[in-house]
Parts: C-alpha cells; structure tokens; sequence
C-alpha cells in the first residue's frame, strides 16, 4: 500500500484520527489528582499518544504529507501545554512537549513500514463487506 490515496474507507479512518486528536484533548485537559506510576510515566503517555497519531495520520494521508502531520501534531502539543497552564488545574511541561515531538517522529517512522500495511488490510476488509451487504 502506497498511501491513503488508496484507501477505500479514507474518509472514515481520517475521521477516526481527529475522533483520536478529540480524546486526547479531553484526556489532557479533563481534572485528575495526578498520573499513578510517578513522574515519568505522565511522559510515557504523551510519547505514546502522539506516537499512535503520528502513525495513524502518517499512513491515512501518505508520505507526502508527513511533513505536515508533523508540523501539525508538534503544535498540537504546544495547544495542550498552553491550556493546561490556562487552567490552573493543569500544569504544563516543556518536557511533555519534547515527548510528543520524540513520539510523532517514531510514528512517523512506523507509519509506512507497520501502520499502512495493517490499515490497508483492514481498509480492504472493511470495504469487502460493505460491498456484499
């Protein structure tokens, strides 16, 4: 699979990464006591997060554009850190925007030679049987 040019389901598997950007704003800015596991593990999840993004979006939308799921993932952590200071119940961390930078690069990395191929399996699944029913 080259790309999400050849994706049968594009639409719907871009539609579930922003419904992806939309849990992560929840998650980032909803009140918690604090992250269970210590300090770091806070920056594990912000690696993780913006790492499955990064692949998500990198194989969706194709090579081509990897660049600007970079470029728009990165301000997308920057967004989170200002409004986690905003809200004073929040705080917000250099160091959390330096994970999701370090995660959007490893999924970039894995997007085309793991997340495409598997999307395109699914994506070939999935229209199959939209086609029979």
């Amino acid at each position: 699979m080259t790309a999400g040019r050849d994706l049968r389901l594009a639409r719907l598997w871009r539609g579930l990464g922003y419904a992806g950007i939309a849990i992560l704003l929840v998650g980032c800015l909803w009140p918690q006591p604090g992250v269970a596991g210590g300090a770091g593990i806070d920056k594990l999840l912000h690696f993780a997060a913006f790492a499955l993004l990064a692949g998500w979006f990198g194989a969706v939308l194709g090579m081509g554009r990897y660049a600007a799921v970079a470029a728009g993932l990165a301000v997308l952590g920057l967004v989170i850190e200002a409004l986690q200071w905003l809200t004073g119940y929040r705080s917000a961390e250099l160091m959390d925007w330096v994970a999701d930078v370090a995660g959007v690069g490893v999924g970039l990395a894995l997007a085309r030679p793991l997340v495409a191929p598997c999307l395109g399996y699914i994506d070939g699944r999935v229209a199959a049987t939209r086609n029979r029913a």
